[in-house]
């Protein structure tokens, strides 16, 4: 909505759908030092206080002196986030990190319990967002592609099948209820080899 007047020419919009989407709040996970790289790069208010104003503040005293060391040492930034997107880092090189990452990832973004009212109100929210995108698109005659990308096997094989259900038939509702929606699972698209993946769920 930050950029909403600036979208003239718009005719599609993609909206990645992740295992976990549905369900998480960034504020609330293990990763919510993340949130202050949308303060920082986008402007995007994170609702995570003020230290998500500043990289040297958002990050415990000691990681972020290995940080200000590496870079007076070594002159090399440990930042991996500009204004184009986060994941600068180089891709991991080897198989090994595949299997060991998938079964990390998977384990970071399963839920709990899919029943409690916590993840349930997390879930209602978020469900929320996913419909206002497609309602605005859709009064201006744009397109929505929902999609969920290609994971590694060893990612797929360790998360909750009825979390992924859960995830996918809600994408699926979205495409048939919205003409200017179409919805397109891909997580287990074999078309996709070992070389292709980042990480095991990217």
């Amino acid at each position: 909505m930050k950029y909403k007047n600036c979208f003239d020419n718009l005719k599609t919009l993609y909206l990645p759908i992740s295992y976990f989407t549905y369900w998480s709040r960034l504020t609330n996970e293990i990763e919510s030092w993340r949130s202050k790289n949308y303060q920082i790069y986008y402007g995007i208010d994170g609702n995570g206080g003020v230290a998500d104003y500043s990289e040297l503040f958002s990050n415990r005293l000691k990681t972020s002196m290995q940080r200000i060391t590496k870079l007076l040492k070594n002159g090399k930034s440990d930042v991996n986030c500009n204004q184009f997107g986060c994941g600068t880092r180089p891709k991991p090189s080897n198989g090994k990190d595949l299997q060991e990452a998938g079964i990390i990832a998977a384990n970071r973004h399963t839920i709990d319990s899919i029943e409690s009212n916590t993840y349930r109100k997390i879930f209602d929210e978020n469900f929320s967002f996913v419909s206002e995108i497609i309602i605005w698109s859709k009064r201006r005659n744009i397109n929505v592609i929902l999609f969920t990308a290609p994971a590694y096997q060893s990612y797929r094989g360790n998360i909750n099948r009825k979390q992924l259900e859960i995830t996918i038939k809600t994408s699926i509702k979205f495409g048939l209820e919205y003409d200017n929606c179409r919805y397109y699972n891909l997580i287990n698209d074999n078309s996709f080899d070992e070389e292709d993946f980042f990480d095991a769920d990217h």
